[in-house]
């Protein structure tokens, strides 16, 4: 019976990561469906973890430069003290936190789906949400901070939020992100 040897591009590597936290749990050169999230990484850049010299818990996935990658926990960008944060992006598809950017009433829209309000427990119940309205090509410029409670998103159908300046009239100008509470977010834009 012939063998046949699967060749692997080692040039490059998964890294497989907690989605919440950004610790990185496993790196490998194929895929492993036993992790859900993960990013490629060039081989050079998770060598050492591969070769044991450093530790996993010396780094975290977070955003450099508006893009996920491997960062060390001191890197000077990474500042939401090991919290992923999320880029919202426009879907249509459902999910467990809808944050609706609408042109005509000019507010903010913030809704749970229904069947996730039900899952709610009760330390997330008391926590605030940070959503962060930035340039969308500057993430380093904050145009707004919106803060909203979760206790609000679970009694009410939506909470909503006039925008306050120019730039958040303008979608195309800006971008949202927030920390990873739930385990999905999105953006619905809303012209007339």
């Amino acid at each position: 019976m012939a063998k046949f040897k699967i060749k692997y591009d080692h040039s490059k590597c998964y890294v497989y990561y907690n989605r919440q936290t950004g610790q990185i749990m496993s790196v490998g050169v194929e895929p492993n469906p036993h992790f859900e999230h993960y990013i490629i990484q060039p081989f050079d850049v998770v060598e050492q973890l591969i070769s044991g010299r450093r530790k996993f818990s010396e780094f975290v996935v977070s955003y450099k430069k508006s893009v996920l990658a491997v960062v060390e926990k001191d890197y000077e960008g990474y500042v939401f003290k090991n919290n992923l944060y999320e880029w919202l992006k426009p879907t249509d598809e459902q999910r467990d936190c809808i944050v609706e950017w609408n042109q005509k009433d000019l507010v903010w829209r913030f809704k749970l789906d229904n069947e996730y309000k039900e899952l709610i427990n009760e330390r997330l119940l008391n926590q605030k949400l940070l959503f962060f309205v930035t340039l969308a090509t500057d993430f380093d410029f904050l145009i707004r901070t919106i803060p909203i409670d979760v206790v609000n998103l679970v009694s009410e159908k939506f909470v909503e939020i006039p925008f306050v300046s120019k730039l958040e009239q303008d979608i195309k100008k800006i971008s949202i992100s927030c920390k990873m509470t739930f385990k999905n977010y999105g953006l619905r834009i809303v012209h007339e």
